[in-house]
């Protein structure tokens, strides 16, 4: 027996839009050098398998020796309920990834902080069209 699709697809149609003006509000909003966001055909792909939320966009500068990275994170909750606890942890580090967990979360340029958003008990998130910046 097929699983049934957790949205139909005239929903999809109206939270694929939601997703996108939340997206375009963030490039505006974007402060940084870099941004990257998902696609039309991404954000309908995620809402046939997603049963969470789903991070958007992301956007960074660059660092010069010393100074500080700027860094947008952009999660919206598909969901018709609230998404609770939600963190993200951002570290500063080599570009390549070390397939052994362990030893790859020790691989931090230790001039930057570590970062974990929110505090305890994690961010709480709205059904769309609520968007959410974990770090800006």
């Amino acid at each position: 027996m097929a699983k049934k699709p957790k949205f139909t697809s005239a929903q999809i149609k109206n939270k694929v839009k939601k997703i996108e003006d939340v997206i375009e509000q963030q490039k505006r909003e974007n402060q940084g050098e870099h941004f990257v966001s998902l696609t039309r055909e991404e954000i309908e792909k995620k809402l046939k398998r997603a049963n969470s939320p789903i991070i958007t966009v992301q956007g960074w500068s660059d660092a010069n020796p010393g100074g500080s990275v700027y860094y947008l994170l952009g999660i919206v909750n598909p969901d018709a309920t609230v998404a609770q606890s939600l963190f993200a942890h951002v570290w500063v580090g080599s570009g390549n990834v070390d397939p052994v967990i362990g030893t790859f979360l020790l691989n931090v340029d230790t001039h930057f902080p570590r970062l974990t958003q929110p505090g305890a008990f994690g961010l709480t998130l709205a059904p769309v069209p609520a968007p959410c910046s974990l770090f800006t």
